[in-house]
């Protein structure tokens, strides 16, 4: 008995430690990536737009670059985030920038900043131009794969992401939102769009914004990936990162 006791107990341990070592794999190591991207601004007539952006060294594929634009939830303000921000506040910048993901999954990454008073997309104002206006600035200094423009959004960034796709489904490849769902600023016309472009969901509270949006795609014959968390001290972004397909399910869609 205490045999059977002992083998199973070293089972238990083995099957820890090894997923022990996956979760370790997956999660983002301390990058510091304020180091390596730039700041940057976009003006328009409807305004400025400060945002951070990282361009790969080396010659561009030959269709060009990936592009991963990550739209933040809080953390509006005027100028650029401190160096200190960047690293610390931003696990999906850490994920990106891991070294074998950035090996496997190359791309141009942008981080904007959303002006106090604005949002993303949805809703008024919003600087849904100005971040067209952000693509057209780094078109002309890098070479982009238009065919594979990628949005990641968190909460307020997250409805951003939706709406985006909703309003533009000729533009993104693929979008990736947490915590958030179907806006209420944005017209329920625009739905079926949301049927011509991939897009996963993450939610764990407030589950009815993102199962509501999950079945209306459904119901109109699209097909969405939909990840709901247990409730949880750790984050619901945190979460979704540490999702092994996560990278290789956004990268694999071009439009």
């Amino acid at each position: 008995m205490k045999k059977k006791l002992f083998v199973i107990g070293a089972i238990v341990l083995a099957v820890a430690l090894v997923a022990g070592g996956i979760l370790f794999a997956m999660r983002p190591r301390n990058i510091d990536v304020a180091a390596r991207m730039t700041n940057e601004m976009v003006h328009t007539e409807d305004g400025a737009l400060p945002f951070h952006m990282y361009v790969p060294r080396g010659d561009a594929p030959g269709l060009g670059w990936p592009v991963v634009i990550f739209l933040h939830g809080g953390g509006h303000g005027a100028g650029h985030f401190a160096p200190a921000q960047l690293n610390r506040d931003f696990p999906v910048l850490q994920l990106l920038f891991d070294e074998q993901n950035s090996v496997d999954h190359t791309a141009i990454v942008l981080l904007p900043r959303c002006p106090q008073g604005y949002r993303w997309a949805d809703g008024e104002p919003n600087v849904s131009g100005r971040l067209f206006a952000m693509l057209d600035q780094v078109r002309a200094h890098a070479a982009v794969d238009d065919a594979r423009i990628y949005l990641i959004g968190n909460s307020l960034g997250g409805f951003g992401t939706v709406s985006l796709l909703a309003h533009h489904p000729d533009v993104f490849a693929a979008g990736v939102a947490n915590a958030a769902g179907w806006s209420r600023y944005d017209d329920p016309a625009l739905l079926p769009n949301l049927v011509q472009t991939p897009l996963w969901l993450f939610q764990s509270d407030d589950v009815r914004w993102s199962r509501d949006l999950a079945h209306g795609i459904e119901q109109l014959g699209g097909t969405v990936r939909y990840t709901e968390f247990s409730r949880s001290r750790r984050g619901t972004l945190q979460r979704a990162l540490a999702e092994p397909e996560l990278l290789p399910w956004l990268f694999a869609h071009s439009r």
